[in-house]
């Protein structure tokens, strides 16, 4: 089976590590049920569970509700952090938090996945040598979405960053018709 999501969008709201776990365990515990991100979990989940026991896909999907309203997904998510080693009880974001604000008022036409992508790689949030260190903690948590109203100065992402906060051009990230 092939499922086909639009890249050019980022899938979530949160890009960095911290976040990007932090919002996989919402999903996993059902607290962010309601997005788009939810929705594509669900269906590749449906999907693979479907697959895997070679069952139909509304009985897997069935299954898959289930396991996140009993929390047996989450639990077994804890489960392989544990096995991995992971602390996921020491999962933290920096509390250096920036507010994008928008300077124009208009309608989101299209979110850049690749500007964000950049944004949270200059933050910290990912190598561009073997040798740099991985800042965990910081990253994009967009708050806007495609279709989204907006007026000058309401917020469009936080920005959570360490030390010192790039040059950020909202125009790179946010198109608006």
């Amino acid at each position: 089976r092939i499922i086909i999501s639009d890249m050019n969008t980022p899938l979530g709201d949160c890009v960095g590590n911290a976040l990007e776990v932090m919002e996989a365990i919402d999903v996993l515990t059902g607290v962010e049920n309601n997005n788009s991100f939810y929705d594509l979990c669900i269906e590749l989940a449906t999907n693979m569970v479907s697959m895997s026991l070679e069952i139909e896909e509304e009985e897997a999907y069935e299954m898959v509700l289930k396991s996140i309203e009993d929390k047996s997904a989450y639990n077994k998510f804890l489960e392989l952090v544990k096995y991995q080693k992971g602390k996921i009880d020491k999962l933290k974001v920096s509390e250096n938090v920036f507010n994008l604000k928008s300077e124009v008022t208009g309608v989101i036409k299209k979110i850049n996945a690749l500007e964000v992508g950049k944004l949270a790689a200059s933050l910290g949030a990912s190598r561009t040598n073997i040798d740099d260190k991985i800042d965990y903690g910081v990253g994009v948590k967009l708050l806007k979405h495609i279709g989204d109203s907006v007026n000058v100065g309401e917020t469009l992402a936080l920005i959570y960053y360490k030390d010192n906060l790039p040059e950020i051009n909202f125009e790179n990230i946010y198109k608006f018709e």
